[in-house]
């Protein structure tokens, strides 16, 4: 079963078609973002395949986080940390930042 849970109903729908899909033996892979499905394939016994883009195709993904996970001999590496793990690189999020000054013209 492929299920994108970045479009249809985020983590917790992904873990209700994982369980659906235990109880016919199918097994669970993922479409798209791999930040996120790596470690919901790594929360259950039949998970499959992580996607995983080349620089090129995702250069978000490679550069938004700082302690992006590494692969190894094919396999994604997870760290411990907290919900996704993520710790954002804040000079890529700064390189790119729109900023604006907001003003209140408003008279008392």
């Amino acid at each position: 079963c492929n299920f994108d849970s970045s479009w249809s109903g985020g983590p917790t729908e992904w873990r209700k078609v994982a369980a659906m899909a235990s109880v016919y033996d199918v097994k669970m892979a993922h479409h798209e973002e791999a930040q996120v499905s790596a470690h919901l394939l790594a929360s259950i016994p039949h998970g499959t395949y992580v996607e995983y883009f080349h620089p090129d195709r995702d250069p978000i993904w490679h550069n938004l986080l700082a302690n992006r996970p590494k692969l190894k001999e094919g396999h994604i590496q997870l760290n411990d940390n907290p919900g996704l793990g993520w710790e954002l690189d804040r000079d890529y999020i700064d390189k790119y930042r729109i900023s604006e000054r907001v003003t209140d013209t408003a008279k008392a």
